[in-house]
């Protein structure tokens, strides 16, 4: 027995010591040779070319800790699509990364955790709500609601599909493909050891986790396969687009899926203009149980919540407006002057009794001084993100300072 536990007793020394170095030297060898937390993607368009290193979760961030911090900080969780992942920008240049440090300037203790992701929708914020928050004990939880886009997808979701999400009865109970609770044996060593060792993991099969995306190759090919399944209608409204812009898809220059919508759904964002349609009534009601659904998790972790709009290029500009047009969307010149858009997104979360929280005018105002969006790509340049933060800070700052008030009442 006194040898087991002498060796018990070495192991544990040495399995300290080895953290130790990893934590110190192994850390920054992997920092000086940029090598990325868990994984990194280069993506290169005709418009643009980022880095996005993603951590062991799954999103563009740093790792998270697996404790709230204690220390006053403020923890903000952003949920949404490709606009907050920061599609089209380094990271540093992402909305959610400048909001934070716009904080700080203003003296808050604040850390945003960026959960955005390509191609999520309401559907998926809402089980990224309940599947993280747990885990990141924030005080905040800003639900990044794109105008028009998330309201469109969620027609054919129904109110069942969410409570399959949304964990209700037992918000924090383990999903089955939530390898952090797994109670498998595996699984359980594997997260031990990236927990004693990050560094070192960070430098193992570095080459499978560094991806170049040859995205133009992809996108070139989903384009040849696309135009060749169209029906004689989409291609004659495909022959229609302006030269420029079927040369930038045929040469895998601009993502295929804008250009699938525009063949099967022109009027994808003019159905949902008409608030009172029962295509678009369907859909707000869909929107407020998803956001209905992320008040629950968050305050089940004692957070606030608040849906905030995202402003659309055909919303926001007129050059933006004819650059949809452009690439083959139906759009209308009240889209311009008018906020059903937003009053679309403020009705859901009224329903799902969540703050709403716009700066549509203001960011029109300055879309009209200077370009905000991608032409033809469509997401947010660097000015737009970071006008975008800048206006939306002015927004939070007081609900963070009512939180620290909050925090500082509670013994």
């Amino acid at each position: 027995m006194k040898r087991l536990f002498l060796l018990l007793f070495s192991f544990a020394l040495a399995a300290i010591f080895f953290s130790i170095v990893d934590r110190t030297a192994l850390r920054t060898l992997a920092d000086r040779n940029g090598i990325p937390r868990f994984e990194r993607q280069t993506t290169t368009t005709p418009e643009f070319h980022y880095t996005a290193d993603i951590n062991s979760a799954g999103y563009r961030n740093e790792e998270f800790s697996a404790n709230a911090a204690d220390n006053g900080e403020l923890r903000i969780v952003t949920l949404g699509d490709s606009f907050t992942y920061g599609w089209g920008v380094e990271e540093t240049n992402s909305w959610p990364r400048i909001l934070e440090s716009i904080l700080r300037q203003e003296g808050f203790r604040a850390c945003v955790l960026n959960l955005g992701k390509p191609g999520d929708t309401p559907h998926s914020y809402a089980r990224t709500a309940f599947r993280m928050l747990p885990k990141l004990k924030p005080d905040l939880v800003i639900a990044a609601i794109l105008q028009g886009d998330d309201i469109a997808q969620l027609n054919k979701t129904t109110l069942s599909d969410l409570q399959a999400i949304s964990h209700i009865q037992n918000p924090t109970a383990p999903t089955p493909t939530d390898p952090a609770r797994s109670s498998a044996p595996k699984t359980v060593a594997k997260n031990i050891f990236k927990w004693l060792f990050p560094n070192l993991v960070r430098l193992r099969d570095l080459r499978s986790r560094t991806q170049i995306t040859a995205i133009s190759t992809i996108w070139e090919k989903q384009v040849h396969d696309l135009l060749a399944a169209a029906t004689a209608e989409e291609r004659e409204r495909y022959e229609r687009l302006p030269a420029d812009a079927r040369k930038l898809y045929e040469e895998g220059g601009l993502n295929p899926s804008l250009l699938r919508l525009a063949l099967t759904r022109p009027n994808y964002f003019s159905e949902t203009w008409e608030l009172t349609t029962p295509f678009t009534s369907n859909s707000i009601a869909v929107l407020s149980a998803c956001l209905d659904t992320i008040r629950l998790a968050a305050t089940s972790q004692h957070a606030r919540s608040l849906a905030l709009s995202i402003p659309y290029g055909m919303y926001s500009a007129k050059r933006d407006w004819e650059n949809w047009r452009n690439v083959g969307f139906e759009v209308f010149p009240e889209m311009l002057t008018m906020d059903n858009a937003d009053t679309a997104i403020a009705r859901a979360a009224s329903e799902a009794n969540v703050e709403f929280v716009s700066v549509l005018h203001s960011f029109r105002t300055e879309a009209q001084r200077q370009p905000l969006y991608y032409k033809f790509d469509g997401h947010f340049n660097p000015d737009g993100h970071r006008i975008f933060a800048q206006l939306i800070a002015l927004k939070i700052a007081p609900i963070l300072q009512a939180i620290e008030q909050e925090k500082s009442e509670t013994p």
